[in-house]
């Protein structure tokens, strides 16, 4: 295994945590991902220390040369007690200290940079994809995106900037134990330098912090809407809302700017007020070393440790409070990922949940009551019904009477307020739901694709299909033929070709037909088409029709339609309102009844029912 195989094997990206669900709080969150590699973040955090401690003697150690030189001004008498000096300087604070950061920097780029960064955002994700169908309505994709990429990043910098703090605190250490060994007093202004240092820190840090993670939210915003802008820019064109959407991002970013200024002002005045701190260390170490001289109580090595030694202590200072004010704005960016990202999971597989065992496909609805908010009246209530293995069914009704939300609560996109929903004798919120979704073969209206390839696409429900089901497939839906001729822009041609984010690229009858096809490959027990066909010209539209009805032999099917011609020859028909089913029967029989549906029949202008 070579060098670069065993670096990357440090970090698995692939680990799963301790946990599914992240936790509230920024620390316990941040801990949630460290806490999985705790033993290589402290191997980290050691070398680290070590390297900074091996670096911090250098200037003790000069102070010892120049007082053998000064007391020895002979060079022969003096170069027998210079040797041990010099070996011990060039190999502890120089070849030591390179050799360990050099150790340093690799587990920085092999563990932090392209491991752990990996390993927050693969397990972030995953997190998400728990997340219900309704979490992903409420906010923007992009935005989300943003969240996790920004996330993994800030966790990885944290790390790296404790580094850095640690190593700062470790030389302080170091530097007090030196000025300490040599002359007590000289610790004095060092101590005063650091009270007053920590103190500035203590106090400006958390309000710093508040205004970082404001900020980081309102960049989010604005990249959340500049990706609504551009996933829409069709309609963006069509409506001439080009000024309006640049104006709208205008705005946000210039609501993150001031955010983003006021946030730099304050670290601006943080810095000022240590960086003259920084100034008496160095003029006090000085000051109080030659008064110390004069007075007899030390050498002038003193002198010659105390001007660099307060020059390095400068320096770790700087890049302390540098990594304390970045570190205060990747907290703040952390805080507001973990305050988007982790939330409940509103629908989870219940404890000790079995994959759904469909023997015959019987669906069965009983005091099915749901709203979708306590505050709002229910959009089903108290609706009982049984759908037979192998019927096929026709929902009914104008827009807002309840269908769509029916199947949506077949899919367990939702979760029942009372009553229960079952298949073949089995309560859906008692089976994991990727294996009732896994039974269950549906085409929308708004038919959207994944920005992959149209392989991808139609094998999407059946990942292990072969090629010859594949363009079976694609032939029933009356797809094959137009799929041959596609291009996209990197010359992928066919079934290779991608299509574009929500598959833009296509008509909206071609999506429907590659919608068509995924149905026909994943060859699922039951089926639910929400208006299927829709989107397709009359004479595919037939054509299609035929493979469908083949298709749905044997299967039980729950099929809405606006268009009453496309669903009058189906087994049964339900009609619906403000959530309750008023009319159920065949074609023939409602009709003859002369209720709900024989007056939308009537009603029906070119076959459709109007809105």
């Amino acid at each position: 295994m070579s060098l670069r195989q065993r670096s990357e094997a440090l970090v698995d990206v692939h680990h799963q945590p301790p946990s599914p669900y992240p936790p509230r709080g920024v620390w316990a969150f941040i801990w949630y991902f460290l806490g999985q590699y705790r033993g290589l973040i402290l191997t980290f955090y050691v070398v680290s220390i070590l390297s900074a401690s091996l670096g911090a003697i250098g200037p003790y150690l000069l102070r010892h040369i120049i007082d053998t030189l000064l007391t020895y001004p002979v060079p022969a008498q003096a170069w027998p007690h210079l040797t041990p000096l010099l070996y011990a300087y060039l190999g502890l604070s120089l070849l030591g200290n390179i050799s360990v950061y050099a150790v340093v920097s690799w587990m920085r780029a092999t563990m932090l940079n392209s491991g752990i960064t990996h390993v927050v955002r693969r397990q972030l994700h995953s997190y998400l994809l728990q997340h219900s169908w309704g979490f992903f309505q409420n906010d923007f994709a992009g935005r989300l995106t943003n969240k996790i990429m920004e996330t993994g990043s800030e966790i990885r910098n944290l790390v790296n900037q404790g580094r850095r703090a640690v190593v700062a605190c470790t030389w302080f250490g170091v530097a007090a134990i030196t000025l300490f060994l040599t002359q007590p007093w000289l610790v004095v202004p060092f101590a005063l330098w650091a009270a007053v240092f920590l103190y500035a820190i203590f106090t400006r840090v958390p309000p710093i912090r508040r205004l970082s993670a404001l900020f980081s939210d309102s960049r989010s915003v604005a990249v959340g809407h500049m990706v609504d802008s551009y996933s829409n820019i069709q309609t963006v064109k069509l409506f001439a809302g080009q000024q309006r959407e640049d104006s709208g991002v205008t705005a946000d970013l210039h609501h993150a700017r001031r955010l983003h200024a006021d946030t730099a002002f304050a670290n601006f005045k943080l810095d000022t007020f240590t960086a003259s701190l920084e100034a008496m260390l160095t003029g006090g170490l000085l000051v109080t070393a030659l008064l110390l001289w004069n007075a007899g109580l030390t050498t002038p090595g003193t002198l010659a440790m105390v001007v660099p030694l307060s020059l390095l202590l400068i320096n770790q200072a700087s890049q302390l409070r540098e990594e304390l004010s970045t570190a205060i704005e990747s907290l703040g960016t952390i805080q507001d990922g973990m305050e988007t990202l982790v939330h409940p999971i509103t629908l989870q597989d219940a404890p000790g949940a079995k994959p759904l065992n469909l023997t015959k496909g019987e669906i069965k609805f009983t005091n099915a009551t749901f709203s979708y908010h306590p505050s709002l009246p229910p959009v089903l209530e108290n609706l009982s019904l049984t759908i037979p293995a192998g019927q096929r069914v026709g929902l009914i009704g104008t827009s807002g009477a309840g269908k769509s939300t029916l199947v949506n609560l077949l899919l367990r996109f939702f979760d029942l307020t009372e009553g229960t929903i079952s298949i073949d004798g089995q309560n859906i919120a008692n089976v994991t739901q990727e294996s009732l979704r896994a039974h269950i073969g549906m085409v929308t209206q708004d038919t959207s694709l994944l920005h992959r390839s149209l392989r991808n696409n139609i094998t999407y429900g059946k990942p292990d299909a072969t090629d010859e089901e594949l363009i079976h497939a694609a032939k029933l839906a009356h797809a094959h033929s137009f799929i041959q001729s596609l291009v996209d822009k990197d010359n992928r041609t066919g079934y290779n070709a991608h299509v574009g984010e929500r598959g833009v690229k296509l008509s909206g009858g071609q999506r429907q037909r590659i919608a068509i096809a995924r149905l026909i490959l994943k060859n699922a027990p039951i089926l639910i088409l929400d208006e299927a066909t829709s989107a397709l010209d009359s004479e595919v539209e037939h054509a299609i029709q035929e493979n469908l009805a083949t298709l749905m032999s044997g299967k039980t099917v729950i099929a809405i339609a606006h268009r009453l011609s496309t669903i009058a020859a189906l087994d049964r028909l339900l009609v619906m309102e403000n959530g309750t089913i008023v009319e159920d029967g065949t074609h023939a029989e409602l009709l003859k009844a002369n209720g709900p549906y024989a007056k939308l029949w009537a009603r029906q202008s070119g076959g459709f029912l109007p809105e």
